[in-house]
């Protein structure tokens, strides 16, 4: 399986200066966020990946491959239903 990489940086130019800070992707809505100086990240109990404060309140583990899996299956069904187009 192919590792995913979930951290990075960005940089802010300001009026004072360059600012890096780090980043990071959340597996379960894959929503770039910054995570802040000595913040530690919340990770899913399940599946052992970075996720951001909102989906770590769900308390469920649906990461984002597994929504565009269900998106696909429900569009190849409609589309054999003759629903979809």
């Amino acid at each position: 399986m192919r590792q995913h990489r979930t951290r990075g940086f960005v940089e802010i130019l300001t009026d004072k200066g360059v600012v890096e800070l780090q980043t990071f992707t959340c597996c379960h809505c894959n929503t770039v966020h910054k995570q802040a100086v000595g913040e530690d990240l919340a990770m899913c109990i399940k599946c052992y990946k970075p996720v951001c404060a909102r989906c770590h309140q769900h308390g469920r583990c649906i990461p984002f491959e597994k929504k565009l899996e269900r998106i696909e299956s429900r569009a190849s069904i409609l589309k054999a239903a003759g629903i979809g187009g």
